[in-house]
């Protein structure tokens, strides 16, 4: 899903973010496992599959690397969310829900400082000036055109021209911009 208004993408990626619905408290609860009232939804899944299919699946062989690690605590604190406790990375399934969290909650903040709507200009790390199409429920920015490289994740915009103070030559300058 997509949206010409930054708020709907927020409102989009806070549902991604809440807590673990009361079925998935109940499900962990039938099996021993009590979750932190905060652990998010999707992590909360990764971790009771683990416990209901260990008996019957070996053990993951994708472990994350140090490197992998690293990236998490700064994920982590770019997002001034609480440091992810090591077991929470102990194996592939769980660190990529962990990743997927954090690249929301970055999603979000970066959103919210931007505050883009369909028609701004953004401009890129590399000088490129686009015009924005519309906004994913995940914080993708999708611009106008496309030519290959139409999207890129709103923490990568530097900055944005609101379409309403933007001149009417700037489309102009964004498709000379690509051109070059």
């Amino acid at each position: 899903m997509t949206y010409t208004v930054w708020k709907g993408a927020v409102a989009a990626l806070e549902a991604r973010l809440a807590p673990a619905t009361e079925d998935q408290k109940a499900a962990a609860s039938a099996v021993g496992i009590v979750l932190d009232p905060a652990l998010p939804g999707l992590v909360a899944a990764q971790i009771i599959s683990a416990h209901l299919f260990a008996p019957v699946r070996p053990e993951s062989s994708k472990v994350p690397s140090e490197d992998q690690i690293e990236y998490a605590r700064r994920l982590a604190r770019a997002t001034k969310s609480a440091p992810v406790a090591p077991e929470q990375l102990a194996h592939g399934p769980l660190y990529d829900a962990w990743i997927e969290i954090l690249h929301d909650r970055r999603a979000k903040m970066a959103l919210e400082r931007l505050k883009p709507e369909a028609g701004d200009i953004v401009i890129r790390s590399n000088g490129d000036l686009e015009q924005i199409a519309s906004i994913g429920a995940d914080g993708q920015v999708y611009f106008a055109g496309g030519l290959g490289d139409g999207s890129s994740r709103a923490t990568r915009a530097l900055r944005i021209e609101r379409s309403s103070r933007t001149s009417s030559t700037t489309p102009r300058t964004r498709r000379r911009s690509r051109s070059t």
